[in-house]
């Protein structure tokens, strides 16, 4: 489940881990430690398939609709504003769920108190536009849990707001811990939580503890975690971690946090980077700074085994950066970071060379996947999308200024 937008917690996963080293949340990434302001380059959590409607034969705008009932009573419930959307308000995050749906967060640029969330149901072709009900003190970011519920709340910390209708109405959500959980259920999140790693379930917006005893949970250090779709756990971090101390270490469990195998790369190099990939929990693969120069790229490392024992099988010249895997269990796509531009490369030999050049955006770019399984790939004034990680189309954007 790729945080499986992490970067907070769930939440706020998506503030530079370090200088060069932002690394895929969360999906996608979510805001579940709102307690901390962190930014991670992949989404955590397992993917949530959404059943999306889009205009038929009748040409209406049809927008994705919740089958939940929010958990809050509707007196709780507000319903939003409509805004128009137009040059007055400037993108702050774009977040593509399919090749139909997009949702955008932005702000008023003269009062940047007002924030609205837009959507669009067909591909780019219209856009709503919703009055986000909070009176910001801080700049906001979102996290979009299926095709419908999207949670937004403030950067370290704060009110938080929570939609089951793509925007049409608001209320808040639970803060408070869900009782523990025996088992993972399927499309839930996980990242780092206020009592380790917790599991977010994203029909609720309710935090639930799973329980994890590794070192670096304990130590509550920045670090990627992810479920695959067997349940078991995998993590890595902590990101920047000094080698006399505690060192980035790759962490699978499969008895739901009660023991732990740890397979520790480059003991003597704080990562800067780098990411850990798993779908199905047997094969998966881990992406680690060569040194502590980016200059030297990164060393990759593939397990076939659940995670038992780890083999060395290529080495990069870039650093890498939002490592996903693809559908075959080998085909791995991953970002290599630069000041200027971003470029997303694919390796189809296992991780051994990232040869292939699949396409460019400009500036710093962010590799995640989508509530849908898609694979996303945005920077401050582009968004991509990819069904299948290798066919990428642009993602029409909101008439707002990017």
């Amino acid at each position: 489940m790729t945080r499986l937008d992490l970067y907070d917690g769930f939440g706020e996963t998506r503030a530079d881990v370090i200088e060069r080293g932002r690394l895929p949340g969360v999906p996608a990434i979510r805001e579940l430690g709102r307690r901390r302001r962190r930014r991670q380059r992949w989404q955590l959590g397992a993917v949530a398939l959404a059943v999306v409607l889009v205009a038929g034969l009748s040409g209406l705008f049809v927008m994705p609709r919740s089958a939940t009932t929010p958990p809050s009573s509707s007196d709780d419930r507000v319903t939003a504003a409509p805004v128009t959307l137009n040059k007055q308000f400037e993108m702050v995050q774009v977040a593509p769920v399919s090749t139909a749906i997009t949702y955008a967060l932005a702000v008023s640029a003269g009062d940047r108190s007002t924030w609205a969330l837009a959507v669009t149901g067909d591909g780019g072709q219209r856009w709503r536009g919703y009055r986000i009900p909070l009176e910001a003190q801080h700049d906001l970011r979102m996290t979009v849990l299926t095709a419908a519920v999207v949670r937004v709340g403030e950067q370290g910390g704060g009110t938080e707001v929570i939609t089951h209708d793509s925007g049409r109405t608001w209320n808040s959500p639970r803060l408070d811990t869900g009782p523990s959980i025996d088992r993972l259920p399927a499309g839930w999140f996980a990242g780092p939580g206020s009592a380790g790693v917790t599991m977010l379930d994203p029909k609720t917006g309710v935090e639930h503890v799973f329980d994890a005893r590794h070192q670096t949970v304990q130590q509550d250090g920045l670090y990627q975690a992810l479920v695959a779709t067997d349940g078991s756990l995998w993590g890595f971090g902590p990101f920047g971690a000094k080698p006399a101390g505690n060192p980035t270490t790759a962490w699978v469990s499969r008895d739901r946090g009660q023991s732990w195998r740890d397979f520790v790369p480059r003991p003597d190099v704080p990562q800067r980077g780098g990411g850990l990939t798993t779908i199905d929990g047997t094969v998966g693969y881990l992406a680690v700074a060569a040194t502590d120069d980016p200059a030297d790229g990164s060393k990759v490392y593939v397990t076939r085994d659940h995670g038992q024992h780890w083999t060395y099988t290529g080495s990069v010249g870039f650093l890498l950066a939002g490592l996903q895997l693809l559908a075959d269990n080998r085909t791995l796509i991953a970002l290599a970071d630069e000041a200027a531009a971003s470029d997303l490369y694919l390796s189809g030999d296992g991780g051994r060379t990232f040869a292939t050049k699949v396409t460019s955006v400009p500036g710093s770019a962010e590799l995640t996947r989508s509530v849908t399984g898609g694979f996303v790939l945005t920077s401050k004034i582009t968004a991509r999308f990819a069904a299948n990680g290798q066919d990428w189309a642009p993602v029409r954007l909101p008439p707002i200024t990017v």
